[in-house]
């Protein structure tokens, strides 16, 4: 069975995407006190580590171990938090989306959805 998603409704999937990746990050900048607490650069604090590990791992494998601390200096310099600042947010980000996909994916099945 093949998926895909073109048009419209590929542009809302996106959407979702990029709303589920960036509001966790957004309310937990805002309560931690960050000053630039905007959704798209709440998504870029989350992207940008990724394809920095993603590309870096291609040549130094190894790199995948300084993950964490590429992520908080992402959060520091894009959201404008402090290194104490940046691992409030980088810990509730976490039991925020702990609770989004406790209670939000209880109801959602991979085998009735193929």
């Amino acid at each position: 069975m093949e998926v895909s998603f073109d048009g419209f409704s590929g542009l809302v999937i996106l959407a979702f995407i990029t709303l589920v990746i960036s509001l966790p990050v957004k309310i937990s900048a805002s309560v931690m006190g960050a000053t630039q607490t905007s959704m798209m650069r709440s998504f870029m604090a989350m992207l940008i580590p990724v394809v920095i590990v993603i590309v870096l791992s291609t040549v130094l494998p190894w790199i995948i171990f300084l993950y964490p601390f590429i992520l908080l200096a992402s959060i520091m310099y894009i959201l404008g938090a402090g290194f104490i600042g940046a691992i409030g947010i980088t810990i509730f980000t976490a039991a925020i989306y702990t609770l989004f996909f406790k209670y939000f994916s209880e109801g959602i099945s991979i085998s009735s959805v193929l």
